[in-house]
């Protein structure tokens, strides 16, 4: 609502990992509600990743609940990465079709992202290749970890406070660099060679559109056994769980 007010389009997603039958790796993608039919389907989505304890989902328990979504995967990751760092198309083309049955082709995106980092710059190139021969769209990505360039010391150090590890002025930082909120123009030069991926980051703005009702309140709706009602349901499930949570003791005197 703040967002409307601020003339700022509010886009509604989240990460969800998934787990390559094949390989067994988990893959970590990005997901962006359409409309409010996708939002329904992010809320079922974190759900079911509630239920399972926030493990990975399959392709089978992901494939029926992105209806609306926007998929991204991040192409730098695990052994996809290790193909399209090494140049290795054929098999880049063979893990991409293994997750194709899974997901809408028109919503459907790999990711590419620049830090300063030569590994990211050289799987770029590849999914720029893949992008000519197989039809497959890409987005421009920016990991954004605080807020100006210079916040990297302070986000690093943070990291290893946050570890209990020893943290050092003279160590590499390279992974920690360039992830601040960057400008359109920062933006611009370093996707100069490929302009596009950032065109598709205002398609991806534009394909999102969820409305809310502020004036309204929306509640969940459980169906209770033998229509009872909800809160004569919810008595009853109370005194069940009461001997569980709240074990018999001896009273002291």
């Amino acid at each position: 609502e703040q967002c409307q007010k601020e003339n700022i389009k509010p886009i509604i997603g989240m990460k969800i990992d998934i787990q390559d039958p094949n390989t067994q790796e988990i893959y970590t993608v990005i997901t962006l509600a359409k409309s409010n039919v996708g939002y329904e389907s992010l809320v079922k989505l974190s759900s079911l990743i509630a239920k399972a304890e926030n493990n990975p989902l399959s392709f089978e328990q992901f494939s029926p609940l992105n209806e609306d979504l926007i998929v991204i995967i991040p192409a730098y990751q695990n052994l996809f990465g290790n193909y399209l760092l090494n140049k290795e198309l054929h098999k880049g083309k063979d893990w991409l079709e293994n997750w194709m049955p899974y997901v809408n082709n028109e919503d459907f995106y790999l990711g590419v992202q620049d830090h300063g980092q030569i590994e990211e710059r050289k799987v770029m190139e590849s999914v720029q290749l893949l992008q000519k021969e197989e039809n497959i769209k890409a987005v421009a990505l920016h990991d954004v970890r605080y807020l100006k360039e210079e916040d990297y010391l302070a986000y690093d150090c943070f990291q290893y406070m946050r570890e209990g590890k020893h943290w050092s002025y003279q160590k590499d930082m390279t992974l920690s660099m360039h992830r601040h909120m960057t400008s359109l123009e920062e933006m611009e030069t370093k996707f100069s060679h490929w302009n596009e991926v950032l065109w598709e980051t205002e398609r991806i703005a534009e394909k999102c559109n969820v409305h809310f009702d502020f004036t309204k309140q929306y509640l969940p709706s459980y169906p209770t056994p033998d229509n009872k009602e909800a809160s004569e349901y919810l008595k009853e499930l109370c005194y069940m769980s009461l001997p569980e949570k709240y074990k018999e003791t001896e009273r002291k005197e």
